[in-house]
């Protein structure tokens, strides 16, 4: 929809009228000198010559198909608002340390050979409603070399919050746009109803060995708090979810759920919930040239992975693979079941 104003009042046009259309009811005849339309509300602000400002709610909801691109290298270093989808294409470099809003059912998407950099910026929501998220597509017949997939790198405190799936690792409904690459270093996720999503993805070596998925979530913080009432109410389904992968990494990560309004463990999230997926879910160790495993769990030289106040903290199911899921290294607190593998072979 478009709003043009003149010396004589408001008009509207939208893609399937003809003409326009008068919105001036009520509103004097008089020249209008400026307007402004407030998203979150919905309504319409003009000011006018000699007769003061007026506002009036806009009887229809205001959508936007354009697409902003980035495609060549970026900075954002301070507070944006995007109310249209954001692509980086291929070649296209966004570094964000500041923040970026995102309005309600809009996202941002990193298409093969695209990046973003989340550097102690922060992606959340715009207005009182939760954001569609981040895709991170891929080419599901090519390997995990940077130049042919996207990626998402995430650092020193970098936070996406408020996203209905904070990180889907493909383009939704496309069977051939996964091997998207995300890497996590001491970040925060925090009141998604679900925070990254993989789905099937296999790459072998030249003499037909499968490589491990460069995916890797290290000293991250996977959090819902009571404002995650505001967005979804109770429902929730999980922090990760892996559908047939291979290889992702999970170190001396916490996941923990800090609602007080929850009574029944049934409305509390899954920490991991994996089908047909091969996995770590370690400790994350804090000197180098150490042995990856210890006899006891809670050794100093470990950042130890917490999962407190959940449904279950992992569980794993297998029905078509023989990959194998291996936890260490990791508190499980307060949750109805701690680890719930079913169908999983060789697993530690």
């Amino acid at each position: 929809v478009v709003f043009c104003a003149n010396s004589i009042g408001v008009y509207y046009r939208s893609n399937n009228m003809e003409k326009w259309e008068c919105f001036s009811k009520n509103l004097p005849n008089v020249e209008i000198t400026d307007m402004q339309f407030d998203y979150c509300s919905n309504e319409l602000y003009v000011s006018t010559y000699g007769r003061g400002m007026w506002k009036t709610p806009v009887p229809f909801e205001i959508t936007s198909s354009y697409q902003k691109e980035i495609t060549g290298v970026e900075i954002w270093n301070d507070t944006k608002t995007l109310k249209e989808d954001l692509v980086v294409k291929d070649g296209g470099v966004l570094t964000i340390t500041g923040i970026v809003r995102v309005a309600y059912d809009k996202k941002i998407i990193i298409e093969p050979g695209g990046r973003v950099n989340l550097d102690g910026g922060i992606l959340t929501n715009y207005c009182n409603d939760s954001w569609y998220g981040v895709e991170v597509w891929g080419d599901s017949q090519a390997n995990q070399a940077i130049a042919n997939q996207g990626l998402l790198l995430m650092k020193n405190g970098a936070t996406i919050e408020n996203a209905k799936t904070a990180i889907r690792v493909w383009k939704p409904e496309d069977w051939s746009s996964q091997g998207g690459i995300v890497i996590a270093h001491n970040s925060v996720f925090k009141n998604n109803w679900r925070s990254v999503e993989y789905i099937s993805y296999h790459s072998f070596n030249s003499v037909g060995n499968e490589l491990n998925n460069r995916g890797l979530f290290s000293n991250c913080e996977f959090v819902w708090d009571n404002d995650y009432e505001n967005y979804f109410k109770k429902d929730i389904l999980a922090a990760i979810t892996m559908y047939d992968v291979l290889g992702v990494r999970i170190l001396g990560c916490d996941f923990l759920d800090n609602r007080t309004y929850i009574d029944d463990f049934s409305d509390r999230p899954i920490g991991i919930y994996s089908v047909d997926a091969g996995y770590r879910v370690l400790g994350r160790n804090l000197i180098l040239g150490q042995p990856t495993t210890h006899t006891e769990y809670n050794t100093t030289n470990y950042d130890v992975g917490q999962f407190i106040n959940l449904k279950e903290g992992i569980r794993a199911t297998n029905s078509n693979s023989q990959s194998s899921v291996i936890i260490d290294h990791c508190k499980f607190l307060n949750s109805r079941i701690g680890v719930h593998i079913r169908g999983v072979d060789n697993s530690v």
